[in-house]
């Protein structure tokens, strides 16, 4: 793409300025607050049905307060938003499920190579399933994370940089802040996130859409935690040296997929306006 185009379609990505950014940071401060006291008193006191019910609302808090916080900064409706469009959410869902795909797929042919005589992978998952609650409970965690996460980093920071800096930066400085974000859960959890991010960049600069970022967001959380059960369930069939091993061949499998979703994210919005009309 000419840097002519380029700059066409970054023109209609509404870019915030340093004043705008600022308030409207100020607004998403109330659902953060609450997403964070919510998290800490559920660690307090343990999951509850009162909480899978928390979360979903801090969600909707969280996508209420940006569209009235844009109509009010920006005198605009977020054309990201609003409307809803579920074309958009489907996108999103379905470069989730062909990344975690290839990801489980990769991992089974490594240890078909590897490791012929041992369990499978795919029975090890199933095996390994969550329970009905533990399903639902991670949907509803995953739905407020996704939200948080895509207004922050996406919607706020993205929108932000746009406004002094080439797209090329921008994807990778939102991307870095975002894996940055996951520093408390570790190294590998750093450069995940920030591969994603990588992703997630890409495809909201390049449809405009919140709720394709969204839909990745959600669907990417929430069946990595789905798989984990069934990853957690296999390594205890292996030793210290080999879960070593696969902790390694993970790490290149998921560096090498997530290369592949960001070509994927790029090729498929290569027409801004073809899948998703850009706003």
């Amino acid at each position: 793409m000419s840097e002519n185009s380029t700059a066409i379609t970054i023109s209609r990505l509404p870019a915030l300025s340093h004043r705008q950014a600022g308030r409207l940071a100020l607004r998403l401060a109330l659902p953060l607050a609450a997403y964070y006291a919510s998290a800490w008193l559920v660690q307090r006191t343990g999951a509850t049905p009162a909480s899978d019910i928390l979360f979903p609302l801090i969600a909707a808090f969280f996508v209420f307060t940006y569209v009235e916080g844009v109509k009010t900064v920006e005198g605009r409706v977020p054309t990201d938003v609003r409307p809803f469009s579920v074309k958009g959410a489907l996108l999103g869902i379905g470069l989730a499920l062909i990344g975690l795909t290839l990801i489980t797929v990769g991992l089974s042919l490594y240890l078909t190579v590897t490791a012929p005589g041992s369990p499978s992978l795919m029975q090890s998952i199933a095996t390994g399933s969550l329970s009905f609650e533990e399903l639902l409970r991670s949907r509803t965690v995953a739905a407020a994370v996704a939200a948080k996460e895509e207004i922050l980093f996406r919607a706020l920071l993205l929108r932000w940089l746009v406004s002094f800096m080439p797209p090329g930066r921008v994807v990778l400085l939102q991307a870095v802040a975002f894996g940055a974000e996951h520093w408390i859960f570790g190294a590998y959890s750093i450069l995940n996130a920030t591969l994603v991010g990588i992703t997630l960049g890409v495809l909201y600069l390049r449809t405009h859409n919140l709720w394709v970022v969204l839909g990745f967001h959600f669907s990417w959380d929430f069946f990595i935690y789905v798989l984990s059960g069934g990853f957690s369930h296999y390594t205890r069939t292996l030793s210290t040296t080999q879960q070593q091993d696969l902790g390694l061949a993970y790490l290149a499998v998921y560096v090498l997929c997530q290369a592949l979703m960001i070509i994927l994210a790029v090729w498929i919005t290569r027409r801004p306006g073809t899948l998703l009309r850009p706003a």
